[in-house]
């Protein structure tokens, strides 16, 4: 009977080694679709601007855009947040 413990054990073991570098895989991943999206919104915000040729330099904000502008990035940074710890609980 104690050989069948110490097979399990083994074989916990090595499927601990092989989920290591699979976390890590995703974690490269993840980084690497991360960084892909950024670009892309990069891309889309500046060809938006160019088309409506907006100056960055001189424009104002009127504080109720500002106000909404911080509630939608509030916002998308906690359905963000839910998203991850909804793909690391699946994972």
């Amino acid at each position: 009977m104690s050989d069948g413990a110490n097979d399990n054990n083994q074989n916990n073991q090595n499927n601990e080694e092989t989920n290591q570098p699979q976390d890590q895989q995703n974690n490269d991943i993840s980084n690497d679709l991360q960084v892909v999206s950024n670009k892309v919104i990069d891309l889309l915000v500046d060809t938006t601007l160019k088309k409506h040729n907006v100056d960055l330099q001189n424009t104002q904000v009127d504080d109720t855009t500002k106000q909404q502008l911080k509630e939608l990035v509030e916002g998308l940074q906690k359905s963000v947040d839910s998203l991850k710890n909804n793909q690391n609980n699946n994972d």
